[in-house]
């Protein structure tokens, strides 16, 4: 078994890739079984570890050391390969795949190097696959341009608060037809709407408190077009979690499950994948059961 840790030096605190290593050396001393990557670019760490499947000839674990992002490269470069095996070791501003093990601590290297390998689902979006949640609309675009603004405030909380003011000012419905397992759910507007495999996304949105990543189930959430006033009333009820089965917005909100949905749309979408934008007309998305394999720290 071979251990790569594929490390971004632009993910959180400064110094993390150094005091990952630090620690990857303690733990494999003398051993030559394991790999230390860091990434060089936006793209490198999909690139690479693709690249680095195409060869493989014994199991290896991919540890994605970094945020949503950097996991989502390495969780598409790896995707499809049997040899592959992907661990999460956080050290990005959110880490919200990981929330949904509430009781495991996936920061201790130790105990990810001996964890258990366990097959989880991933989701198909189009081209691109997902390990925890794909979303549109409103907060969809206000990941877009927090991405656009951190670059020119250098600060998340102030691009947040930006792209939360800015969105609010042109809020701007889509209007979409939602089929899941071939029935139409949903033919109008709608504010936002999430896919999800794991809970959480977000930075900490509970927008699917039932989901299990391993039952081969998506969790479905389709908000529909309100007012600022409605949305800010009840904005806190779907961030903690507590929007299913509430009757208080049950008129404007729907929560199901599917395997396989198809969006489409007149005009372009906003869908954030694991924190990554995509823009199309036609979002296809499927549940892949037991499709990734991934380890559970000891």
């Amino acid at each position: 078994m071979v251990h790569y840790f594929i490390l971004n030096p632009n993910a959180g605190a400064t110094n993390s890739c150094a005091r990952v290593t630090e620690e990857v050396k303690k733990i494999f001393g003398d051993n030559d079984n394991y790999i230390l990557y860091e990434t060089k670019s936006q793209g490198d760490a999909f690139r690479h570890v693709k690249e680095v499947c195409e060869t493989l000839e014994e199991e290896t674990i991919f540890y994605a050391c970094g945020g949503d992002g950097t996991v989502f490269e390495v969780v598409n470069g790896l995707a499809g390969c049997d040899k592959a095996i992907l661990a999460v070791m956080p050290m990005g501003s959110c880490n919200d795949f990981l929330k949904s093990f509430p009781e495991k601590d996936f920061s201790n290297i130790k105990n990810l190097v001996n964890g258990k390998v366990v097959p989880i689902d991933l989701l198909r979006i189009n081209d691109f696959y997902s390990i925890n949640v794909g979303n549109a609309g409103f907060d969809a675009k206000v990941n877009d341009d927090v991405c656009k603004m951190v670059l020119k405030h250098k600060n998340v909380k102030k691009a947040y608060n930006r792209s939360i003011i800015k969105n609010l000012l042109t809020k701007k419905p889509s209007k979409v037809k939602v089929y899941v397992d071939g029935d139409l759910v949903k033919d109008g507007d709608v504010l936002l709407m999430a896919f999800a495999n794991g809970c959480y996304y977000g930075g900490g949105y509970n927008c699917a408190p039932n989901a299990l990543p391993d039952d081969g189930i998506m969790d479905i959430v389709i908000f529909n077009n309100v007012s600022i006033l409605k949305l800010a009333k009840y904005i806190g009820i779907y961030k903690r979690g507590e929007h299913v089965g509430n009757a208080k917005i049950a008129r404007f909100c729907k929560t199901l499950t599917g395997k396989k949905v198809e969006v489409v749309s007149d005009e372009n979408i906003c869908f954030c994948i694991d924190g990554e934008t995509v823009w199309d007309k036609k979002f296809e998305i499927e549940i892949l059961k037991h499709h990734i394999r991934f380890v559970i720290p000891e």
